[in-house]
């Protein structure tokens, strides 16, 4: 805000997350091709443009036909001694750019204008018909290597690389990540130049890299860290190598490695197998997402609440991809909230035994591989185009993704086997569940917006022995989670609601499935609530959620539930969860945490205007 209030002749466009030095450059070459430039010139956001440079580059490209980049001198401190850069050679066998004269003082050895083979980012002009036959910087890269791979495309297609002697720029490094060996530059050390090798190599190239070059280099690095003391960042050299998903910032997080796993022998095991798994995967050639999108599948294997949040992306693939047809596999205790929905084609159901919540361990895992039978043999009579996998934990539908056929995988990497994923999307610690699940369509389909679904198929018609008098709902207990005892709120509290309600002249209706119904006769007991707790069909309670002047939950399904059909919600949120990721989303949802009192809710009621 600062600078353009300074510069009103510039125009600045401001990327609402960290998208990476590749995303903000391409950010930057889309918005420019309205003024139709010659030239583009990509700059660090650390570095000094010195006056005569981008006349001096302009100049060399205009003498230079052949010419698609130019990049100036660069020096590494301002007194304009030591050199940074003065272009740049590859090191084939390492797959790495190489900045020539980096940290030898300016003897007037680079004293020329030369074509070479690499160019550093930091500070690059590109012709724009370069541009046009090149296509923006690959954003798999994030930050570093970028320019190494742009070059090598633009030697690939034809295109000369000129260093300009005469034109300067000042850049001291690392300002903005830190020094070489702090976690954020460890991250993507080696993983990078895994991407090069994987996009550049050919067969024989990559055995030799892999097999003996890579190692070799890899325990040198170890060595390097043990003996400057940064042992903290050595993990992140690992994170890079398994990591589908840039690393956009270090800060605390549940991320373990970049695993949402907190079994340490479960990330061990996940981790080995994405470390070999990812050496693998760099052999094949990267799939490019269909540029025509007839049949998708969504893959959320989770339980009532999850799956609810996962709807709200139906109506956003179906605005992204207005022509596809729209498959679920979901377990087959939530396939009913998908079997009427219109957006949905086909319904599959896969019963995973970890996340069954019925019967024996042996009846579970019986009944997970039966399913696993029938629904592979199932989802191989289909050909997907994209396959989204909503889970970002473990287990999911990731590790059975070859199993059907599919030209494009989306899904998240936090849960491991991100090798075989073709696009990850980005996991972030605070987000809603269902910003989460955003971010990973958007991942395929970058305008897409975030839609309320449409639930009415839900609901039951209403009849005319319907009660007609005004009435709220309440949903005080979840006796069948694991989580029961992180979300009980105190009876009392409870009494207090529904005494408040009847002095209103206000009937109460209480749900519940049947292991609730002992504990709401208890908190219901002595008034004229209504326990319909496992008497009527979700179908019935939808239809009544949209009728009642507001609902009052613990966070379970029916939270999410009252929140996506628009009702008012007021949700009484567990202290074991984070409430920014899983409280319940809709436009009337007020939330609230374990530790507040009847009186709480009673005066967030009167003070927006809910008066009954």
């Amino acid at each position: 805000e600062t600078l353009a209030k300074d510069f009103p002749s510039v125009h600045f466009f401001r990327n609402e997350a960290n998208e990476g030095f590749t995303g903000a450059v391409n950010r930057g070459l889309k918005e420019a091709r309205t003024w139709n430039p010659q030239f583009y010139f990509i700059l660090n956001n650390d570095a000094q443009v010195e006056p005569e440079t981008l006349p001096a580059l302009e100049s060399a490209l205009e003498r230079h036909p052949r010419a698609g980049l130019a990049a100036p001198k660069i020096f590494g401190d301002a007194e304009k001694k030591v050199l940074w850069a003065a272009g740049g050679e590859v090191i084939s066998w390492k797959f790495m750019g190489r900045n020539r004269g980096q940290g030898f003082l300016d003897n007037g050895a680079y004293g020329k204008d030369e074509n070479l083979d690499f160019l550093s980012g930091c500070a690059l002009m590109v012709r724009k018909e370069a541009v046009e036959k090149l296509g923006m910087l690959d954003e798999d890269f994030f930050t570093y290597a970028e320019d190494l791979d742009y070059s090598l495309r633009a030697r690939a297609a034809g295109w000369d690389l000129l260093y300009v002697s005469g034109a300067h720029v000042i850049h001291e490094g690392s300002v903005t990540s830190g020094g070489q060996y702090e976690p954020f530059q460890s991250f993507y050390r080696w993983r990078n130049r895994f991407l090069l090798a994987r996009k550049h190599g050919n067969f024989i190239h990559k055995s030799l890299f892999f097999c003996f070059f890579a190692p070799t280099l890899m325990l040198r690095d170890l060595g390097v860290y043990l003996l400057k003391g940064h042992i903290k960042s050595i993990p992140y050299l690992f994170y890079g190598l398994v990591s589908r998903e840039p690393l956009r910032t270090v800060k605390p997080s549940r991320l373990k490695l970049g695993y949402l796993l907190s079994n340490p022998v479960s990330l061990v095991m996940i981790f080995t197998a994405d470390f070999f798994g990812g050496i693998l995967w760099h052999f094949f050639k990267k799939r490019k997402q269909p540029s025509e999108v007839k049949k998708i599948l969504v893959a959320k294997i989770d339980h009532l609440g999850d799956v609810t949040m996962a709807l709200h992306m139906i109506p956003v693939l179906k605005k992204a991809f207005p022509s596809a047809e729209i498959h679920f596999l979901c377990g087959s205790w939530t396939r009913w909230i998908l079997e009427k929905n219109p957006d949905v084609s086909a319904v599959f159901s896969w019963d995973d035994f970890r996340l069954n919540r019925d019967g024996s361990f042996p009846k579970r895992f019986f009944q997970f591989l039966k399913s696993l039978r029938a629904s592979v043999s199932a989802l191989r009579l289909h050909s997907y185009d994209i396959v989204f996998d909503l889970r970002a934990y473990y287990p999911n539908f990731i590790p059975f993704m070859p199993l059907i056929k599919s030209k494009y995988r989306v899904g998240y990497s936090t849960a491991g086997f991100g090798f075989l994923l073709d696009k990850t999307g980005p996991w972030q610690e605070g987000l809603h569940e269902t910003e989460h699940m955003l971010r990973l369509v958007q991942a395929v389909a970058p305008g897409a917006k975030r839609e309320l679904p449409d639930l009415s198929s839900l609901a039951e018609p209403a009849n005319d022995g319907e009660r007609q008098e005004p009435f709220v709902i309440i949903h005080p207990f979840c006796e069948k989670s694991f989580l029961k005892d992180f979300k009980r709120w105190k009876p009392e509290e409870w009494r207090k609601i529904i005494a408040a309600m009847e002095k209103r002249g206000i009937q109460v209706v209480c749900s519940g499935d049947s292991f609730d119904r002992p504990k709401i006769e208890e908190i219901i007991r002595g008034s004229s609530a209504v326990n319909a707790a496992g008497k009527i069909s979700v179908g019935a309670l939808s239809a009544l959620i949209r009728r009642s002047l507001f609902t009052v939950c613990i966070d379970t399904f029916f939270a999410h539930l009252s929140g996506a059909l628009g009702a008012k919600t007021f949700e009484i949120f567990n202290d074991g969860e984070p409430v920014a990721q899983w409280k319940a989303y809709g436009p009337h949802v007020k939330t609230f945490p374990i530790e507040s009192n009847a009186s709480d809710i009673l005066s967030s009621m009167e003070s927006n205007e809910n008066r009954v």
